[in-house]
């Protein structure tokens, strides 16, 4: 799927596409073509930045794979969001002598 194409999607550029189109871009992002149907986030989603240029970066494909792993584990995302502070401040804090 052509980058130009997505980025179109994303900046409203081009409101519709095809039904192959969005069944290949739910299957890539892991999630049912239907969220793509709906004109709101999922109710239990909420945003507080756009978060469409992470999700759609190849590089950040490795992160969403741990966040899903998190979420079948049964980690909260508050409890991520913790176990995350507590390692950021762990490599920051200069080993003992």
């Amino acid at each position: 799927m052509a980058r130009s194409l997505i980025s179109q999607l994303e900046n409203g550029k081009r409101q519709s596409t095809g039904i192959d189109t969005i069944y290949r871009l739910a299957l890539a992002l892991e999630v049912s073509p239907t969220l793509f149907l709906n004109n709101e986030p999922p109710s239990n989603v909420h945003y507080k930045e756009d978060l469409s240029p992470f999700v759609l970066n190849e590089g950040s494909q490795p992160y969403l794979r741990l966040a899903q792993k998190a979420e079948k584990s049964g980690l909260s995302p508050d409890l991520l969001g913790e176990l995350i502070d507590i390692i950021v401040r762990l490599r920051s804090t200069p080993p003992l002598s």
